[in-house]
């Protein structure tokens, strides 16, 4: 009897296993594209372009082809930029940076940028607490249709009241198959 179930629990788990695992070519998966080309005018400090005087600005370009079948309501931009109150500034500070998308049409997007580290802390803390995360902003279908590339640049505004650092890798695209 002990060995009839085994074999029936044997069974079932691969049966089970087949089930899920033909369900999981259904199922969404999460992709990130990265940028295939980046320059920025701001000042290269340890690695990053520090966005924070009017004229300098960032900007990445994509592969749209690279998104095959991606379905376009699907598609976000997602940034981790560095954010400070100024130069040699402190650690915990959050903003928001407007992106113009450029595709097949032209659209504008505003990201937060949000800031978990604690204490906000107005002091030069040797780049500690700079890091952030943007939520991110969809790309619309209209922007992909018939793109070649998808071109995102950042511009300093005066109204931004702090400085962020960008380099290539923290932008990219977020999509599901």
């Amino acid at each position: 009897m002990a060995r009839k179930t085994s074999y029936l629990l044997f069974v079932g788990v691969v049966a089970l296993t087949a089930i899920l695992g033909n369900m999981s070519t259904v199922w969404a998966r999460a992709q990130v594209l990265g940028a295939t080309t980046y320059e920025s005018n701001g000042a290269l400090i340890s690695g990053w372009n520090w966005v924070r005087a009017t004229g300098e600005s960032a900007t990445w370009v994509f592969d749209a082809k690279a998104l095959g079948s991606a379905k376009p309501n699907s598609i976000y931009l997602n940034i981790t930029p560095l954010v400070t109150n100024g130069t040699d500034g402190g650690s915990g500070y959050k903003g928001a940076v407007q992106l113009q998308i450029e595709g097949s049409k032209p659209h504008q997007g505003t990201t937060v940028l949000t800031n978990p580290f604690r204490p906000t802390d107005p002091q030069n803390s040797s780049g500690i607490g700079y890091q952030t995360y943007g939520s991110a902003i969809k790309i619309p279908p209209s922007v992909l249709k018939n793109a070649e590339t998808i071109k995102v640049t950042l511009t300093f505004k005066p109204s931004y009241k702090f400085h962020v650092a960008v380099n290539k890798s923290c932008m990219t695209i977020g999509y599901s198959l």
